[in-house]
């Protein structure tokens, strides 16, 4: 799942084994700041996919486009 606006085009990804939909939501009062609380405090959870060298980034970003990820890829700039 990903949030994104405005939703993608079904067959964006020209692939069989994808189905897209849309789902739409509100905030309600006070939901970003209790993110923004735990994004500060560290307890929002980041699930990382995979990791990346920086010579690895095109790799990343084709794995990214073509491929049903999950979590984050990170590119690490250091090794």
């Amino acid at each position: 799942m990903n949030a994104t606006y405005p939703a993608p085009e079904p067959g964006t990804y020209e692939r069989d084994d994808l189905a897209m939909g849309a789902i739409y939501s509100a905030a309600r009062p006070g939901d970003l700041d209790e993110l923004a609380a735990r994004a500060n405090d560290g307890s929002l959870p980041a699930a990382i996919g995979r990791r990346y060298r920086l010579a690895d980034g095109p790799r990343a970003y084709l794995e990214f486009v073509q491929e049903h990820t999950r979590g984050k890829l990170i590119v690490a700039m250091h090794a």
